[in-house]
């Protein structure tokens, strides 16, 4: 994903930020009866289980199952691992990755 110009590769803080705005403006347009403050909160952890498992873009040709099995192991295993290293002090962050 770029910006407007076409050039700039999105960074993550850009991809998530972004996915806030427009999934809350989407929600409170569309769909008011969801709670925006989840939506938000979603958007805000959506991708961190990323930051141990990697990034893997879903999207791109020859994508297949065993691709997609390997995704599911690696990032339940960043969530547990998110889940040791923060759940103590932070217990809303891996619940809310968990509900995700």
């Amino acid at each position: 994903t770029r910006h407007p110009d076409g050039v700039t590769l999105e960074s993550d803080t850009d991809h998530t930020v972004m996915l806030g705005l427009a999934a809350c403006a989407f929600a409170s347009r569309f769909a008011p009866h969801l709670d925006v403050g989840k939506i938000a909160q979603f958007a805000l952890v959506h991708d961190l289980v990323e930051v141990y498992a990697g990034d893997t873009v879903t999207s791109m040709k020859g994508y297949s199952p065993t691709d997609h099995k390997d995704k599911e192991e690696r990032e339940a295993a960043a969530l547990a691992r998110i889940s040791d290293e923060f759940g103590a002090s932070l217990p809303w962050l891996p619940d809310t990755i968990a509900a995700y």
